[in-house]
């Protein structure tokens, strides 16, 4: 036989139990079948596996195979035909994982508004209280019992001290206002709601972000309601 290189080689026909091995000298060596395989006759061909149901029980060069025991795992090419379907040696394996599913948008904007800033009336609580729109809608109201302090500082109480808390309370909320740029300390209450949502979308798209690719993703979400939200999609 030659090979692609021009090299001459020997291939003798091996007895039963064995088959011939080229691999280190030009004329061939005999060497015995490993378990689970067998070789019947004087050939050139490689060792067969054992038929399902059969087995070598462990031993090598072997020119035919056995029945294994009843209840025995033996597949195709089984090198031992004595070990039970339910022996603790076995274990199984799954090995299919199924491929999460992409969102059904991808255009962050829209997940951003989905997951972030949407409220429901089927709710649960801890969706509730993972919602920034739930808490900007806290501030707002804080923000509205505070107008009203103002509001009864200014007109209903003619103790100086009051006036001059509501005063203070004017200044310091005109000093945040990024609405109305300094002018209304209205503007400044609701200033702080408008941050606090900005922060909240900055930490989910950052976080959002990181879960991309999903192959290295398998903890749940901890920034939105939906536990399984993945980044699927290379162009969000």
């Amino acid at each position: 036989m030659l090979d692609s290189s021009g090299n001459l080689y020997i291939l003798r026909q091996s007895p039963p139990g064995s088959y011939s091995d080229s691999s280190t000298k030009s004329v061939s060596s005999f060497l015995p079948c490993i378990g689970g395989t067998y070789s019947s006759q004087f050939d050139i061909q490689p060792c067969s596996l054992c038929p399902q149901g059969f087995s070598t029980y462990g031993l090598t060069g072997q020119s035919s195979c056995v029945s294994c025991e009843t209840d025995a795992f033996c597949p195709l090419g089984s090198a031992f035909g004595h070990i039970s379907s339910s022996s603790s040696f076995l274990t199984s394996i799954n090995q299919a994982r199924a491929y999460p599913l992409s969102p059904t948008s991808t255009r962050f904007e829209n997940i951003l508004m989905q997951n972030t800033f949407a409220i429901s009336v089927t709710s649960s609580t801890t969706c509730l209280l993972m919602s920034p729109l739930f808490w900007a809608s806290m501030i707002m109201l804080l923000g509205v019992a505070i107008a009203v302090l103002i509001i009864i500082l200014k007109y209903f109480v003619t103790n100086p001290r009051g006036k001059k808390a509501q005063q203070r309370l004017e200044h310091f909320f005109k000093q945040t206002d990024i609405i109305g740029e300094g002018e209304f300390w209205i503007g400044g209450i609701v200033s702080f709601a408008i941050i606090f949502i900005c922060i909240c979308g900055y930490v989910f798209s950052g976080t959002y972000y990181k879960r991309y690719p999903i192959e290295n993703t398998s903890d749940s979400t901890v920034f939105g309601c939906n536990p399984t939200l993945t980044n699927a999609q290379f162009t969000s």
